[in-house]
């Protein structure tokens, strides 16, 4: 049994080329033998310049570890196909089918992938069963979910307790998430009156987009340009940031020449101001990086300018946030910029200290394989 979890906001996930290592990497730890497939790859033993494995010569073990008759059946688990490079997934479908086409055995592998329907995983794969979750489907599970939930709250008691979970299984449509996100903005609202959660009730957004710009119209005016600076580096970053390094992405100005320069301009409990500037839309990991709740989140926020507010009482719109692609990574760079002409960064790189440098590259979740 192998499996692989593709994340869009780590690059190190979302690759076929990181698909196949952590794959082959289990496969070589619960089926030793299997290393002469790998000592079978010509291109490698050959080339004794060679550090890495390219994605040609990572398939090529691949399949011959499936051909082999003495590794047996093998299960593969992709999970969020969808947030894998759309490139990379057509091609890793493609041969996908033409392994199990022209396998040398009886079914060598089961494969299970779940992707958002957009995917369409049976145009490439064929004799595949696919199981839609329709929302019907998942209906006695929501209103269990909702139920229990709701149940926890002290505010929602008695017949407003019943009130919010009509409104939340009604609204539902089979998404999970709109009922958590919802819930979770519920249960950090300021007030706690009947008369105010009913009013929230009544107005509730009737899909993700709708939850994403309800919230984040609640933000302050004077907290809108930090909020959009760190949805920026959250968005785009090339991988997730912890809070530490969020804490210094965030805080950096034109002016700053030095760490030290900057300390007035650090917040002191980034936690705390993510938890009340954005409510349940972000979340931290126990490794402290920040991550968007859902794919769906990154997908909305960064192909649109989210307007702030519908409108002030003389009927103009508020300033949006401006999330897009181009315009994040430019201010990215110029804050990149910013940091590496610190006085720290004079003398240059530091180098790494050799035990620090192991164990870094040990939890790296795409490493580059070794054959010795």
């Amino acid at each position: 049994m192998a499996y692989f979890f593709c994340d869009d906001k780590d690059e190190r996930l979302r690759t076929v080329h990181a698909i196949l290592v952590n794959l082959l990497t289990q496969l070589l730890n619960q089926l030793p033998n299997v290393i002469v497939h790998f000592l079978a790859e010509h291109e490698y033993t050959t080339n004794k310049e060679k550090t890495s494995w390219s994605y040609g010569m990572l398939w090529r073990v691949f399949e011959r570890i499936i051909n082999d008759p003495n590794t047996g059946r093998v299960c593969i688990l992709i999970d969020a196909l969808d947030e894998c490079e759309e490139g990379s997934c057509t091609k890793l479908l493609k041969q996908l089918q033409h392994l199990l086409q022209n396998a040398t055995t009886t079914w060598p592998m089961k494969i299970i992938i779940t992707s958002r329907p957009h995917i369409r995983v049976t145009s490439h794969l064929s004799d595949v069963t696919e199981m839609p979750l329709v929302a019907k489907s998942l209906n006695s599970d929501i209103t269990a979910f909702v139920k229990a939930e709701v149940h926890k709250q002290p505010q929602f008691s008695g017949s407003l307790g019943e009130e919010v979970q009509k409104a939340l299984i009604d609204g539902a449509n089979g998404m999970f998430l709109w009922v958590s996100l919802i819930l979770d903005d519920l249960k950090m609202s300021i007030t706690t009156t009947p008369r105010a959660i009913r009013k929230t009730l009544k107005s509730l957004p009737r899909n993700l987009p709708g939850v994403y710009i309800n919230i984040l119209r609640k933000i302050r005016m004077e907290d809108k340009e930090t909020a959009q600076t760190i949805l920026r580096w959250v968005i785009w970053a090339i991988r997730p940031l912890t809070l530490q390094e969020l804490t210094i992405a965030i805080a950096l100005r034109s002016e700053h020449t030095s760490m030290p320069s900057m300390e007035d301009d650090m917040n002191n409990d980034l936690r705390q101001v993510l938890r009340l500037v954005f409510g349940p839309i972000l979340r931290i990991e126990a490794d402290d990086t920040v991550h968007l709740v859902h794919q769906s989140a990154k997908d909305i926020l960064s192909s649109m300018n989210t307007p702030l507010m519908e409108g002030d009482l003389t009927g103009n719109t508020q300033p949006s946030f401006c999330l897009s692609s181009t315009e994040s990574n430019l201010q990215l760079a110029i804050s990149s910029l910013i940091y590496l002409s610190f006085d720290e960064c004079e003398e240059g790189p530091t180098v790494a200290e050799p035990n620090k440098a192991s164990a870094l590259w040990k939890r790296s979740p795409d490493p580059t394989l070794s054959v010795v």
